[in-house]
């Protein structure tokens, strides 16, 4: 597979010209539609105010033709020198390019950014990017997590060795670990926090907690870095808070604990 690209931006193409060539989201079902019925299952459609864009993926030269075609056709553009065509490794350095605010108007904004993410969002949603399922794969045990992720891979192999090699692609990205199997070594760093707590007026209460934190990707990293409460309830909900005497409870530990490390 490679990456294709189609489109107009402000570099190549006067404002008056772009004003008239934008996508809504009935007009880029539409397009995607087209592309399909001409053997192109996979593109994303970019259009903001600076730019009106098509990424794509294809096997076959011929549909680089196919789809400058179609961008031409679809928006009636007379003048075919209008329209960008990038294919392969500079399609795809572009496409950072555009992601990294390198290709904006104003050189390094971020808002492009999520523009892209939801013209990604909106081709899944259409159907047009591929067939994808997202899992999150937990386990506090080491060993049953590994057991987990296998199961994921014969899945895979199975699927394969029946429908044909291809069909399946399984792709696994660690996000973080237990930090237990590194804290179970540097155990003398919750007794200075115990100890810390108790100095501060403040009875300690230790609790696992589900560890996707900088601190488990740090232990993970030779700087082990159990988690500190800060005070905080109700987290990642729309009655997160903390109180001001929270904070101050806090600090009066992190104070005690600074001590802890020059006794």
């Amino acid at each position: 597979m490679q990456l294709g690209y189609v489109g107009i931006n402000y570099k190549n193409t006067d404002l008056s010209v772009r004003d008239k060539i934008t996508f809504t989201d009935s007009g880029i079902a539409d397009f995607m539609q087209q592309a399909e019925e001409a053997g192109v299952n996979q593109c994303i459609c970019l259009s903001t105010c600076n730019r009106c864009e098509v990424f794509y993926l294809y096997e076959d030269e011929t549909f680089v033709q196919v789809m400058f075609d179609l961008f031409n056709d679809y928006f009636g553009l007379t003048d075919t020198k209008l329209a960008g065509v990038k294919c392969g490794e500079e399609a795809l350095v572009y496409l950072f390019c555009i992601a990294a605010g390198l290709e904006s108007m104003v050189l390094g904004e971020d808002q492009i950014l999520g523009q892209l993410k939801d013209a990604a969002d909106l081709s899944r949603t259409l159907g047009h990017s591929g067939k994808e399922l997202n899992y999150i794969v937990r386990d506090h045990d080491k060993n049953l997590f590994e057991a987990k992720k296998n199961t994921l891979r014969l899945i895979e192999k199975n699927m394969n060795e029946k429908w044909g090699e291809g069909t399946v692609t399984l792709t696994i990205k660690d996000q973080y670990k237990n930090m237990s199997e590194i804290i179970a070594g540097c155990m003398n760093l919750i007794d200075n926090a115990k100890k810390a707590c108790e100095l501060a007026d403040i009875t300690p209460l230790i609790l696992p907690i589900r560890g996707g934190t900088d601190g488990c990707q740090l232990s993970f990293k030779g700087l082990p870095c159990p988690n500190l409460g800060t005070g905080g309830h109700a987290y990642h909900g729309p009655y997160e808070h903390i109180t001001v005497e929270g904070m101050d409870m806090t600090v009066a530990m992190l104070v005690k604990l600074v001590g802890t490390f020059t006794e």
